[in-house]
């Protein structure tokens, strides 16, 4: 599935459950579509936090496939109340993260609400409950703030559980706030957030086009053997490799128009392929696959623009090699499009191959810095600008 960029769940949407209260005895409703966040994406983690800082949680998803990464801000308009708590542990019986540690929250009576009849006193509503965790999930971490929503409700008394056992609770009256308990404190400590400005700015997703255009350069060159051809008169020939200089094997037809031009300026910079001390073989596919094409007209189109360097015609077991080498490479592989070429290194090595058209001087400079260490070959093969870290 993944060699063919497939969707693991097949686009399998997600799905999002709203916990319908104490009434609804223990049920829940799937609310997947109302919430917007039904994407088909091949989703792997989730995390909650209140990003934007205005009481409701948002969600960083990552996932699979493109979009790697999504952020959905919550804008709820009837979110109710909700109060965010911050644990510091002691640092020594408890991580000063205080990850394990349980919260129960206990609503404050509604101040309307007439005593019970006859009743020594009112049995205490349920307590919210959360736990510190370190990881929710697959590859994901929440943010340490613990967000309790409380719909119209008001706090009445905060109990922290420790790890180690100890018991504290904390006086909390007052909702829509941030508040941080300290252990051994028993005192709610305000917390505002910090003043920041956040520019979250909604805007389409943009796919780019798809494209058969890639370079690969190899962190480790695979070696190639001899490779048994026929010239483009049907005679047998040898191409071989690692001979002292490096090779440029370049597929392509006498039907492909990038080909043409690319063997046309691949002979406009002969001196300069010849300076750096590399060699061209025009391997045509001319009379293979569904395209077919005549060998004999390659050969013509090569004498045309005076072609400088070797050609040969490649059959069905080469171009089948030269595609299972690429195949090992790519993690979704591709058939190889026309032209593509092989750079071969002065050890007969398969260096880079370049997914169609490349300009003679990308070639040369790949000609320049064939070799070097492993760490040097990690660093030019990244599509990306960086540094390696070279430990052990």
């Amino acid at each position: 599935m993944f060699a063919q960029g497939r969707s693991f769940s097949g686009h399998e949407r997600n799905c999002c459950y709203l916990n319908m209260g104490a009434g609804a005895d223990g049920r829940f409703a799937n609310i997947s579509a109302a919430s917007g966040i039904d994407f088909p994406d091949d989703g792997r983690a989730i995390a909650l936090v209140d990003w934007d800082q205005d009481g409701d949680l948002d969600l960083w998803v990552s996932n699979r496939n493109a979009p790697r990464l999504r952020f959905l801000r919550n804008e709820a308009s009837n979110a109710g109340r909700s109060l965010m708590i911050r644990l510091q542990g002691n640092g020594t019986s408890t991580s000063r993260d205080a990850i394990g540690a349980r919260v129960e929250l206990v609503l404050a009576e509604p101040a309307d609400q007439p005593a019970a009849s006859g009743s020594v006193s009112s049995p205490e509503p349920p307590a919210l409950i959360k736990t510190l965790r370190g990881g929710e999930g697959f590859l994901a971490q929440n943010s340490k703030w613990l967000h309790f929503g409380l719909g119209q409700g008001r706090p009445g008394k905060v109990v922290v559980h420790w790890p180690g056992g100890r018991r504290e609770q904390f006086n909390v009256h007052e909702a829509d706030q941030r508040v941080h308990l300290v252990q051994g404190s028993s005192v709610a400590a305000a917390a505002p957030p910090p003043a920041r400005s956040l520019a979250l700015v909604s805007q389409p997703q943009e796919v780019p086009g798809g494209t058969a255009k890639a370079t690969i350069r190899m962190v480790t060159p695979i070696e190639i053997p001899a490779l048994r051809l026929q010239t483009l008169d049907r005679q047998p020939q040898t191409l071989q490799s690692g001979e002292g200089s490096p090779l440029l094997i370049n597929l392509w037809a006498s039907w492909c128009k990038p080909c043409a031009k690319e063997l046309k300026e691949i002979t406009e910079a002969q001196e300069r392929i010849r300076q750096a001390g590399a060699r061209v073989f025009a391997l045509s596919v001319d009379g293979l696959g569904d395209k077919g094409g005549d060998p004999a007209l390659a050969a013509d189109f090569l004498k045309s623009i005076s072609f400088p360097f070797e050609s040969g015609l490649a059959n069905t077991q080469v171009l089948n090699f030269l595609q299972a080498m690429h195949d090992l490479q790519m993690r979704a592989p591709r058939p190889l499009p026309l032209p593509s070429s092989f750079l071969i290194n002065a050890q007969g090595q398969v260096a880079v191959i370049y997914r169609g058209p490349v300009a003679v001087e990308v070639v040369l400079e790949d000609v320049e810095r064939l070799g070097g260490t492993a760490a040097q070959r990690f660093e030019r093969s990244s599509d990306f600008s960086g540094r390696v870290l070279q430990h052990e």
